[in-house]
């Protein structure tokens, strides 16, 4: 492929390397902006012959609910410019998806990028791939359709205009906690301003950045860009004012702070472009093998081959289906030649204990070869003296690595890993073990997981969608044993409000904290032990928040009491006793633990990215009420199924045990040790 030749200012050509010896006759198409934030082999799939367009799955209710929603937001922002800003600066451009409307509205965004006269700001444009320079045709590797593009500067720089790129956002323009500090922001309404300093919480979101890295480069190579390097982001309003949140592309703000914008997007889009030119290569050459593998994560469920994608890992064994194992942490497995689950599943946990402990493994390997004294303790030979000396003393022993000598059992294989990086070793080690056989076990040194269960069972979910808490669901379960006599009883409480407002999302929250009073105190006057479970942070965070967010409302508990629930024994997450045992599942997320056991929600399309995109629909005026009612019943009856699957995980460890100790009748992954590593190595000097 031959690089575009420059127009104007642009950056490092982008050279793409064939996987055939002779160039290729085929091109990569130009790309949006999304393709630099997709999965690789995704986008390679795009446009490998090989996979059909029907082999692709449909889009989530959820992913449809945004896209949906993000028009709408669009569309909503231009009713705002065109309310407050001047219209001689601003050019809406107009048009649909066909070629010829592009083609149009690329030829007016040249033009008045060209010559704006009065125009300011351009509305809806569209970069071009290939343009025209005296007689001579020049193409890039993208295509790109700005939400805005802002004029910089009152005049033109070496006889050009140069422009800003801005993109609207259906989200935050923040993300995270960090400590709040000032951001370059201009309000909506003084687009075109000097800038103000805004104080915020969070960092700026990478993936925006990204999107305006794309469109920052792209104007570059048109020659219509600013030097600054700097694009806005138009996000959910903050503090009821909307703003635009300006990035500085070419600082380092990704990545702990070691990369720009600017880096990663042109990493992660050559990426890509290289992707997509094997990918073209597949039909004309027979020794084809993809170039890339990916993990798979939560965002895997949502894209659009992820059928092929999960069956592809599945049918491979790659380690890449078991929880933790990104493409990255795969790495110093795959330069040792451990490319499956199977082959994880053969290394050495005892010397994986070691590797992890960060001590030179082979070192201590040798010195124990030649040592006289076998049963001698590690602490003579690993140290004591400094505080990493300890920590790795403390991480062998509790690995049950104690003497001389079992540093000399140990597997120089594994012992190979020893200063690589690689991520939990002893731990992927029994994970591949367990999702190889299919069943559950205890983690080594766990005789019974931690569960107390009581005569009253609280699960505890809640919905939340755009910052607004509108349902929390309580499954309520009790029973009572006397003599041979068991009773139970079971009811499901659902707090909602459905009016999307903050003083809805007050009442609900109070009058679950009457009913959680109301079921402490019955509790004690029965004598009754109480438990309230919840799976993960979600439910705490959002309750902390919601304290803090409605303080001094009538029935709202202080933060002060909240913390003392969470401190008490009373509150459980039921994430804790799961961690406590190895299951044979991609993720410890409840979907998946819950279906492990045999829960089944009702809904075909459980999720709670898609219960937002039904909340959408239950609160739309606009939809039919009997569809409305629909919708409602349809996340009320998820919610519960959300409660009861915590119930169902905690009643199937207490199968697999007895109530005071759950999950003891399941076998130790300590188990698989001689089955899998049936070595018996023994020190000379014990011979």
């Amino acid at each position: 492929m031959n690089t575009p030749t420059p127009v104007g200012q642009r950056p490092a050509p982008i050279t793409l390397p064939w996987a055939v010896g002779t160039p290729h006759p085929l091109q990569v198409p130009p790309q949006g902006g999304y393709t630099a934030k997709r999965c690789v082999r995704s986008v390679s799939n795009d446009y490998d012959p090989y996979y059909p367009e029907e082999l692709k799955a449909p889009e989530t209710p959820a992913a449809l609910e945004r896209m949906a929603a993000g028009v709408a937001y669009e569309d909503d922002i231009e009713d705002h410019l065109r309310t407050h800003l001047d219209p001689r600066t601003v050019a809406y451009l107009e048009g649909d998806r066909t070629p010829e409307s592009k083609r149009a509205r690329e030829q007016e965004t040249v033009e008045l990028m060209r010559n704006p006269g009065d125009v300011t700001v351009i509305w809806n444009a569209r970069l071009p791939a290939t343009v025209t320079v005296a007689g001579e045709t020049h193409r890039d590797v993208r295509i790109s359709e700005p939400d805005l593009l802002v004029r910089a500067g009152d005049s033109p720089i070496d006889g050009r205009w140069r422009w800003h790129p801005l993109d609207v956002k259906h989200h935050n323009p923040f993300q995270g906690t960090a400590k709040a500090r000032s951001w370059q922001a201009t309000p909506l309404e003084q687009l075109g301003d000097t800038p103000l300093s805004l104080t915020a919480e969070g960092t700026p979101r990478l993936d925006d950045a990204m999107q305006l890295a794309h469109y920052q480069r792209h104007l570059e190579w048109l020659g219509f860009a600013h030097t600054g390097a700097v694009g806005g982001i138009i996000g959910k309003p903050i503090d009821d004012q909307l703003y635009v949140i300006w990035h500085q592309l070419d600082e380092k703000w990704h990545e702990r702070r070691k990369t720009s914008a600017l880096k990663v997007y042109d990493r992660e889009f050559q990426l890509r472009l290289e992707a997509i030119a094997h990918a073209l290569t597949r039909e004309h050459d027979p020794n084809w093998e993809p170039l890339f593998d990916c993990g798979w994560t939560s965002s895997c469920k949502e894209d659009p081959w992820r059928e092929v994608i999960y069956h592809e890992l599945k049918l491979a064994d790659s380690p890449l289906l078991l929880p933790g194992i990104t493409a990255a942490r795969l790495t110093p497995h795959e330069e040792r030649g451990v490319r499956t689950i199977s082959a994880i599943c053969e290394l050495d946990v005892a010397t994986a204990t070691a590797v992890d402990a960060g001590v030179n493994v082979r070192q201590l390997m040798r010195d124990a070869a030649s040592d006289p004294d076998p049963a001698r303790d590690i602490a003579e030979i690993v140290g004591t003296d400094t505080k990493k000396a300890r920590t790795s003393l403390e991480k062998l022993k509790a690995g049950g690595i104690t003497t001389v000598g079992d540093f000399f059992t140990m597997d120089p294989h594994t012992a190979s890993y020893a200063g690589s990086g690689v991520w939990r070793l002893a731990d992927t080690i029994d994970q591949a073990r367990a999702f190889k056989t299919g069943e559950v076990y205890r983690r080594r040194n766990i005789e019974a997981v931690e569960l107390d269960r009581q005569a009253i069972e609280l699960d505890i979910d809640i919905e939340d969608a755009d910052g607004i808490v509108y349902l929390i669901g309580v499954y309520a379960s009790g029973r009572h044993t006397t003599g041979r006599n068991s009773k139970s009883r079971a009811e499901f409480h659902s707090f909602v409000s459905w009016d999307h407002s903050d003083d809805g999302e007050a009442e609900i929250f109070a009058t679950f904290w009457e009913y959680l009073n109301d079921m402490r105190a019955y509790a004690r006057m029965k004598h009754y032990g109480l438990r309230m479970f919840h799976y993960h942070r979600h439910e705490v965070l959002r309750f902390r928040a919601l304290a803090e967010k409605h303080a001094g409302k009538p029935g709202i508990p202080t933060v002060e009491e909240l913390e003392e629930l969470f401190a008490s024994q009373r509150w459980v997450d039921m994430f804790e006793p799961v961690g406590q045992l190895l299951w044979p599942t991609e993720s410890q997320s409840l979907k998946d633990i819950a279906a492990h056991v045999g829960f089944q929600w009702r809904d075909e399309t459980p999720g709670g990215d898609n219960s937002i995109a039904w909340y959408k629909q239950a609160i739309d005026d606009r939809q039919d009420p009997n569809a409305r009612d629909e919708s409602r019943q349809r996340i009320l009856d998820y919610n519960e199924d959300d409660c009861r699957a915590t119930l169902a995980i905690r009643d199937w460890l207490t199968r697999a045990g007895e109530a005071r100790k759950p999950g003891s009748s399941l076998k130790s992954i300590a188990e698989l040790d001689q089955m899998l590593n049936p070595r018996q190595v023994r020190h000379p000097a014990a011979a």
